[in-house]
């Protein structure tokens, strides 16, 4: 870090006097009694270039009291005639040049932000890697994109009336079809004669899955708080206010398209066909809810067969564990899930062992075939 320290010298001064005197800037001098404690904080060790006309300060933190030089409009011109002062106040002097103020994070991102909301597409491929990457960075994209919107399109008034002048975002796991929602809560103290609201934004876990579809839904509940707050409509939900600030909107981002409803693809984990080729009706769902052995179709009455994710094919253990487990667990309730399964083995060892082998079941020895094989590799 180095401090520029301005010096005024007469064309006539020799080169080398002026040099000889830049080392003096840093040199440590004894303050006077009225600014004993004036103190400012100096790196120690520093390192004198003579060939610069400024002075590089480095190393750790040590406390010196300093000479610091201000040119004085009064003449003075002797290097004694200049009071000490804390370099810490020279900022506010105009021949100093302020320090640099840290930039807001908003201001910091703001361009980063709105290249990314100009990238997204619905037609970017969305995967399981970029499902969990956008699960990391879903909240801060989605606060720096709210913040954006209040100051580009709705000019800073729709935090006006909002507590905290935040808008808060949630996720919710309950929203299997439904991207988004907006919310006004009024807080229970009536202490403020202006009343200020909670505003929350719910989005779904389960639609919301990419940054284009972030946006997207931000956006349209967006729009549904500026109708509430800004100009108090309360009513027409998706009317002719809504309308115009979604048209507001979508003309300051052209990337962003702003609907009654969505059409999203929903990406649902389970799903069932029913067998009838006439019908065909896909059935899906976020959870195993629907069972092929109770439900039928409801447009054919037809069987169900499920075709995502494929079914496993359980082997004779798992046939035996999952028929008498139950039982077991009548007879044996204080049992530890370790030792019921150890005493669910030991069962299944007892029946495999008492009942006959079939011919094809696993572990049947065909002893005719064998000795056939035998006479066949000897021959």
């Amino acid at each position: 870090m180095s401090f520029g320290y301005e010096h005024n010298v007469n064309e006539d001064c020799e080169a080398e006097e002026f040099l000889k005197y830049i080392p003096t800037l840093a040199k440590p001098l004894k303050a006077p009694q009225s600014l004993e404690g004036a103190k400012t904080s100096i790196r120690a060790g520093s390192d004198v270039d003579s060939s610069s006309d400024n002075c590089s300060v480095i190393s750790a933190d040590d406390f010196y009291q300093t000479q610091n030089h201000i040119y004085d409009t009064s003449g003075l011109n002797s290097e004694d005639d200049f009071p000490v002062a804390d370099i810490s106040t020279c900022s506010e002097n105009s021949l100093f040049p302020a320090s640099p103020v840290k930039r807001d994070f908003f201001t910091m991102e703001s361009e980063h932000i709105m290249d990314r909301i100009n990238k997204s597409n619905a037609a970017d491929k969305v995967t399981s890697s970029s499902k969990r990457q956008f699960k990391r960075n879903r909240d801060s994209l989605a606060k720096q994109f709210l913040h954006i919107l209040n100051m580009e399109v709705f000019q800073g008034k729709l935090t006006e009336c909002i507590l905290d002048n935040e808008i808060l975002v949630m996720w919710s796991k309950s929203f299997n079809t439904t991207a988004g929602r907006a919310t006004l809560k009024r807080p229970r103290s009536k202490s403020n004669l202006i009343q200020h609201v909670h505003a929350y934004v719910e989005l779904s876990e389960k639609v919301v899955d990419c940054e284009y579809r972030l946006y997207n839904t931000l956006a349209h509940e967006s729009c549904h708080l500026a109708c509430w707050l800004i100009d108090r409509e309360m009513q027409s939900p998706h009317g002719a206010c809504f309308k115009a600030w979604a048209k507001r909107l979508m003309n300051k981002f052209p990337s962003i398209e702003i609907t009654s409803k969505h059409n999203y693809d929903i990406d649902y984990k389970y799903k069932w066909l029913c067998i009838n080729e006439a019908c065909n009706k896909l059935y899906q769902r976020h959870s195993k809810s629907v069972d092929p052995k109770r439900h039928v179709c409801a447009l054919c009455t037809s069987r169900l067969v499920q075709i995502a994710p494929v079914a496993r094919i359980l082997n004779p253990f798992q046939l035996y564990m999952k028929e008498n487990m139950a039982r077991i667990k009548r007879h044996y309730p204080m049992l530890s899930h370790k030792e019921l399964m150890n005493k669910v083995a030991s069962e299944y060892r007892q029946t495999v062992s008492t009942q006959p082998r079939r011919p094809g079941s696993p572990g049947y020895l065909n002893v005719t075939q064998k000795l056939d094989d035998l006479s066949l590799k000897y021959k």
